[in-house]
């Protein structure tokens, strides 16, 4: 690692030396569990627009630089600082986040008041001088048109001011976590110039890492399905009449049947009701019922009937021949007694 950051560093200053915007989050650590990724962005046209003389980079443009530094936003600190009450005015505060060489996430809070009243204003200002660059035939058809001209900006600003303070409160967190200016003097400032981004991710091959990754996901497993095994459903055999919808059943060792009033109730129902109620009544139920009834049994039994279902090759257990459906149900419901 040590090797590779010293490599880095010389990439990064060299580029830095031909003209490039280097961004570099911290210094590189050579001992850190999160390693250096180095990403080259070029800027288009379509990502910049010019504005009173000079060149600034669109919140699109932004963003692609900062998807590529890793920026992160906090939504929970993030949102309206106003309190709603006049429409004509909105402020809006964005926190994003930059993870550095240590890992740690390091916040940058910005806010962007948008006041309707005042962009009004400035769009009035703005009209005005593009129309003194325009000939008219009277001072009538160059009012009309200046106001035509702010109406539909305002409007469209009055009806996107929610967005657009969000985009505006981001977009200055994102100059300000990488350094850049709102504004150019040159276009080729922006577009003859790579942007060189350095972003920290974890170093999955750090072996330290992996026996963490490794520890965690175990504890998470044990954590949904205990330490115990987990039993498994009976397999799939093929038939001696080939119907692989068979199955064969766990094998249990052959016993003395006892007599029958000693036989008690071997599928765990309640006092009082007959030996065999519940097979009796499944066996007599149509085969949409007894679909419903093994689904059930399934999630009560926490066995994995998606898995059932792709190595009997089925769709649904409804596709089960009668005789392996009352199989199944014997089967489940022997589970429960093991429970």
């Amino acid at each position: 690692m040590g090797e590779a950051a010293i490599n880095i560093e010389a990439y990064l200053e060299e580029e830095r030396q031909k003209g490039a915007i280097v961004f570099l989050p911290s210094a590189i650590i050579p001992d850190s569990f999160y390693r250096p990724v180095v990403e080259t962005v070029w800027l288009t046209d379509d990502d910049i627009y010019k504005s009173q003389g000079k060149f600034r980079i669109k919140y699109e443009g932004l963003c692609k630089l900062s998807g590529k530094a890793g920026i992160e936003w906090s939504p929970m600190d993030s949102g309206r600082t106003d309190d709603g009450r006049d429409k004509l005015y909105i402020s809006f505060r964005a926190v994003g986040l930059i993870r550095k060489a240590d890992g740690k996430l390091y916040p940058t809070a910005c806010n962007y008041e948008l006041d309707l009243e005042l962009e009004k204003e400035d769009l009035e200002e703005q009209y005005r001088k593009k129309a003194e660059e325009k000939s008219w035939k009277d001072d009538r058809a160059k009012i009309i048109w200046i106001n035509d001209k702010v109406k539909r900006d305002w409007f469209h600003k009055r009806r996107h001011k929610h967005s657009l303070s969000e985009s505006g409160a981001r977009a200055r967190v994102i100059r300000s976590i990488l350094g850049l200016p709102s504004q150019y003097q040159k276009k080729n400032e922006i577009l003859d110039r790579p942007f060189v981004i350095v972003r920290f991710v974890l170093d999955h091959q750090n072996p330290d890492i992996k026996q963490a990754l490794l520890t965690a996901a175990r504890e998470n497993m044990s954590a949904v399905f205990g330490h115990g095994s987990i039993p498994a459903l009976p397999k799939f055999v093929s038939a001696a009449s080939g119907d692989d919808n068979v199955i064969d059943l766990p094998h249990q060792p052959a016993s003395p049947e006892p007599p029958a009033e000693e036989q008690g109730n071997p599928y765990g129902d309640p006092p009082g009701q007959e030996p065999d109620s519940r097979l009796i009544d499944f066996e007599n139920s149509d085969p949409e019922s007894q679909v419903q009834t093994l689904t059930y049994l399934f999630k009560a039994r926490s066995q994995n009937l998606g898995d059932y279902l792709n190595r009997a090759k089925i769709k649904s257990l409804d596709q089960l021949p009668a005789k392996t459906r009352i199989e199944l149900f014997i089967y489940l419901n022997n589970q429960g007694e093991k429970r």
